[in-house]
């Protein structure tokens, strides 16, 4: 008797609303401005380390040209953050849209504005997206979250290379892959963890697939990776319908 009343209280204790542990959007903002922050020190980190090299030359009239590039790219890489923080922040705030945006359109967009970085990098573009496949929401904030993934996958392709987009629709989901034609059936992928960039070192570009996996947690999907046998990445979005 004790024994049931004891799981009964248990159960009921599990049910009550303070105790899910479902995500707000207010915990993936946080979650995003971690990894903001560890990605923005270490940038303002290394602007600081080349300023102050910058003013020594100066005074010894040295002043080797890479280092305006150095200082530069880091400047555009604080503007870069910001943006991205305010595309968040703005999605984050904001009631979810419940329009419907036909993917395929999307994509077609999409492709059609990152044709100059695709020709630059001598790279293909493949979509294969299934007739009628549609996502929810604004077509701004996800257009942004589907150009981030897309152009983090075109700066890690070979020459050549082709990247390949496949989008599909079932009754309980909306997926999306993006790869460079290394993917295999076996691949295991692992969810993106948001604020745990200090843990996993991403020489710089993790930043960009935080903002990917944070606007996709803010449609109701996520992010997850996978790393192939060269030890590049694939990547898939995955949304419930």
């Amino acid at each position: 008797m004790n024994d049931s009343i004891l799981v009964m209280l248990s159960n009921s204790w599990k049910r009550l609303p303070w105790l899910k542990l479902e995500e707000t959007p207010i915990m993936t903002l946080t979650a995003f401005v971690q990894d903001l922050e560890h990605e923005m020190l270490s940038v303002i980190t290394a602007l600081q380390a080349n300023v102050d090299l910058l003013h020594d030359e100066l005074v010894l009239d040295r002043m080797p040209a890479d280092r305006f590039t150095i200082v530069n790219r880091a400047i555009n890489r604080l503007v870069e953050g910001t943006t991205t923080l305010s595309a968040v922040s703005e999605l984050a705030k904001a009631p979810r849209s419940t329009q419907k945006q036909m993917l395929e359109g999307l994509m077609q967009e999409i492709a059609a504005e990152t044709q100059t970085a695709f020709s630059t990098n001598q790279v293909s573009l493949f979509c294969n997206i299934a007739s009628g496949t549609t996502m929810i929401g604004d077509a701004g904030p996800l257009k942004v979250m589907l150009t981030g993934l897309v152009l983090n996958v075109l700066y890690k392709c070979h020459k050549l290379e082709t990247l390949k987009i496949v989008g599909s629709q079932s009754k309980n989901c909306v997926s999306l892959s993006f790869d460079s034609g290394q993917n295999s059936d076996d691949a295991i992928f692992k969810p993106w963890r948001l604020g745990n960039l200090r843990a996993v070192p991403m020489n710089g570009d993790g930043i960009g697939l935080s903002m990917v996996d944070a606007m996709a947690k803010l449609h109701d999907g996520q992010l997850s990776v996978s790393t192939f046998s060269d030890e590049r990445q694939g990547y898939r979005l995955i949304f419930k319908v």
